[in-house]
């Protein structure tokens, strides 16, 4: 810890800017500390995974934290924040994280620069059963959701819900997130809603059962936004998803930027309705059935996984967070600038790999690629987070190879 500390004071001295730390390396840290490495800004990150590619970034400094998303985050935070000079901007990636840092701001406020809303609305926004409850009361659209503790509420909730329907976790916790287990799941029937319960309550009891929109992954949309202090609007960038891994419920594998004044307008209304602070994102479905487009999903504390989108079109969310949070002025109004798509290899590799399981044709998937490219993890000038990528993806392929020959 003692040498990035030393190099990170040493840029934030050169600079003269208190620089930013970012938890956690990956895409989505990835995504933020290349932003604002780009243009000079000091980055220290707090890592707990070394094998992850991104941690290969050559953007920042690198601290190791056990774990980032239990309470020696809070102790590592607080000695990084006692040996710098002026507070630096704290940047969080993933949701554990979020929370911890929201219940025990009190110990952080006086080491960093951060914004974040009041506990309960980072609590209701982490939270699908309180969101989905808070946006049915309030005049959100959202689908249909029901909400079960144990079996017996689930098989409730399966003699209401329509099939197919979604499956997932109120929260990821810990247990959830170190799995291999996908983020949703999607059950034809009640006796496949329930065998799925079965199969991750040991992880999370508490899921959330939602009514499923029909439609491609192309109709997913998403609004990344940041909020000042003062709960105002600082910038807003709409995209949408073309394919996902895994399929129908997974993460971004590949999105484009458009322009959508519905998404943005109930974004921002959402926001301005739970006095939001700092960044986050609202995720949507257009339903093919009435034309409307439901939230699947809101994010807060953090930037979205396909955020890099809006820094390939010109529109450098981190930077202006940073900015907004140092008192820098911005220079000007920031808009796309060209069509982008924007590319997670990961995820585009496992959606290649298993697209006949998926029914989906190489060649559609290759036509989504097409125009003006953007990667998750490939960079010219930044090789390595690729170049570790591709190790583990050859890894895989001989493991893969030697199981097959065995048996």
């Amino acid at each position: 810890m003692k040498d990035a500390l030393h190099a990170f004071r040493r840029k934030v001295r050169e600079r003269s800017e208190p620089g930013a730390v970012v938890v956690g390396l990956n895409p989505t840290g990835l995504g933020l500390v290349r932003s604002l490495g780009r243009r000079g800004t000091p980055v220290l990150a707090v890592v707990s995974d070394l094998r992850n590619a991104c941690v290969g970034t050559r953007y920042c400094e690198k601290v190791y934290c056990p774990d980032i998303e239990g309470p020696e985050l809070i102790d590592t935070l607080r000695a990084i924040g006692a040996a710098v000079d002026a507070a630096p901007v704290l940047l969080l990636s993933r949701d554990l994280c979020v929370s911890r840092v929201s219940e025990q701001r009190e110990a952080l406020e006086g080491y960093y620069k951060f914004l974040l809303p009041g506990k309960e609305t980072v609590a209701m926004l982490l939270n699908k059963r309180l969101f989905g409850a808070y946006a049915m009361e309030n005049g959100f659209p959202v689908p249909a959701t029901f909400c079960a503790g144990d079996e017996a509420g689930l098989r409730r909730v399966a003699t209401q819900v329509t099939y197919p329907c979604i499956l997932k976790p109120v929260f990821r916790n810990s247990r959830w997130e170190a799995s291999s287990v996908p983020k949703a799941f999607t059950a034809e029937s009640g006796d496949e809603l329930v065998n799925l319960y079965r199969r991750i309550a040991p992880l999370q009891n508490e899921v959330l059962v939602q009514e499923w929109i029909p439609g491609p992954d192309s109709e997913i949309y998403f609004c990344l936004l940041s909020f000042n202090a003062a709960g105002k609007p600082l910038v807003h960038f709409e995209g949408r998803k073309l394919f996902q891994w895994m399929p129908a419920c997974g993460n971004t594998a590949v999105a484009e930027n458009t322009v959508c004044d519905v998404v943005r307008d109930v974004s921002v209304r959402l926001f301005e309705a739970v006095g939001f602070k700092g960044m986050g994102s609202v995720e949507f479905k257009r339903d093919p059935r009435d034309g409307r487009f439901k939230i699947t999903e809101p994010t807060v504390g953090r930037p979205n996984l396909q955020s890099d989108l809006a820094v390939a079109c010109g529109v450098n969310i981190p930077c202006i967070v940073y900015d907004n949070l140092v008192g820098v002025p911005r220079s000007g109004g920031e808009a796309p600038v060209r069509s982008v798509k924007w590319i997670y290899e990961e995820h585009l590799f496992d959606l290649i790999l298993h697209r006949k399981t998926y029914h989906l044709g190489l060649r559609a998937i290759l036509q989504a690629l097409r125009g003006k490219r953007f990667y998750a993890l490939l960079a010219r000038d930044d090789p390595w987070p690729f170049l570790r990528f591709v190790a583990n993806v050859a890894r895989r392929v001989i493991r893969h190879l030697w199981i097959r020959k065995a048996a």
